[in-house]
């Protein structure tokens, strides 16, 4: 099994999809990682190395994990889940019957999430009908979160809250710092619904087009072109000469370019506070948070490669959300 197509713009044919989903299958029941040669064998063994090294983090807080490899929610306490698309229900046949799935923002959870509702449950049933409003919920008690990116509802109490738009998201900002940093295999997401089925790897970033091109806005470092897939004319073309706008975009492990599936043009205001929003996430995932000395040195970066501060800020999201297992979770992944 190997990616089809060029190097620049690979993709996997939806044979190689449903193969490669066995193989993750096989590695989270435990199963070895078969002996893959290039980018699919690298993925598969970071793939299996991440399962042990939570495994060996959750066995020293104590035994968190339940058989099947999720934690429950009554330890890991109330999330929030913010849809990007409406559920999509499938039926799975005796017993399991109709199911529902959709992915979704949690600020708690560090991400996106592949969320997952069998709805012979009342609480699943609650939790389908305020998603497919788009409006977002919050969760309480026995869900199951499987790290990084799936949870199902299960027995949680739902409620509907307050909603955050991927563009107000902490936890999937990227900038030119580390948007060319190399997701773990387990920051991934399986996906059908945003441009071609793949497992992805979502952020959003503030990007100027300069011609065909789109260059990331950074915190500290020098603003980098974004390696962009030819899938994405349509939302590069629409995005002004000249202007700053927000990108939501995602790239594949065997692909180092970006898919954009969503742009929203900003004020160079906002563009900063992105930034400033970012630096503070990075920050809570050391468990710290920002000061003024770090935002002066944020505007001194701007200044010096001679991008627009504006006015200053508008409003930026620095409310630290993240679950402790969480944060924990992700230093061990990216070995912070």
């Amino acid at each position: 099994m190997r990616p089809s197509g060029r190097r620049s713009s690979v993709r996997l044919s939806g044979a190689q999809l449903n193969e490669f989903l066995g193989v993750l299958d096989h590695i989270d029941h435990r199963g070895a990682a078969p002996r893959f040669a290039g980018r699919m064998g690298t993925f598969l063994r970071q793939y299996k190395d991440g399962h042990l090294r939570l495994a060996s983090l959750f066995r020293d807080s104590g035994d968190l994990e339940r058989s099947d490899g999720a934690i429950s929610g009554s330890y890991l306490g109330p999330v929030t889940l913010h849809p990007l698309v409406d559920p999509k229900i499938g039926v799975l046949g005796f017993p399991l019957g109709e199911v529902a799935d959709t992915f979704a923002i949690s600020e708690e959870l560090g991400g996106i999430v592949n969320v997952v509702m069998w709805l012979k449950s009342p609480m699943a049933n609650a939790a389908n009908d305020i998603l497919k409003t788009r409006q977002s919920i919050r969760l309480d008690g026995d869900f199951r979160w499987t790290p990084t990116a799936r949870l199902a509802v299960g027995a949680a109490n739902v409620d509907a809250t307050s909603a955050l738009t991927w563009k107000q998201s902490r936890s999937i900002k990227a900038v030119a710092d580390d948007v060319a940093r190399p997701p773990h295999a387990l920051e991934y997401i399986l996906d059908y619904r945003m441009g071609s089925p793949g497992m992805k790897f979502f952020r959003s970033m503030c990007v100027v087009r300069r011609n065909d091109t789109l260059t990331v806005l950074p915190a500290f470092a020098e603003p980098t072109l974004l390696a962009i897939s030819d899938t994405s004319p349509d939302i590069v073309g629409s995005i002004p000469e000249g202007e700053v706008s927000c990108l939501l975009a995602y790239r594949e492990p065997w692909d180092a370019s970006w898919t954009a599936v969503e742009s929203v043009r900003v004020t160079a205001e906002d563009a900063l506070s992105h930034v400033v929003s970012w630096a503070d996430y990075q920050l809570e995932l050391r468990d710290s948070q920002i000061d003024g000395e770090t935002v002066a040195a944020i505007r001194k970066s701007w200044l010096a490669a001679g991008l627009p501060l504006g006015r200053g800020y508008s409003e930026f999201n620095i409310e630290h959300r993240l679950l402790p297992i969480v944060r924990a979770v992700i230093r061990e992944l990216r070995r912070i």
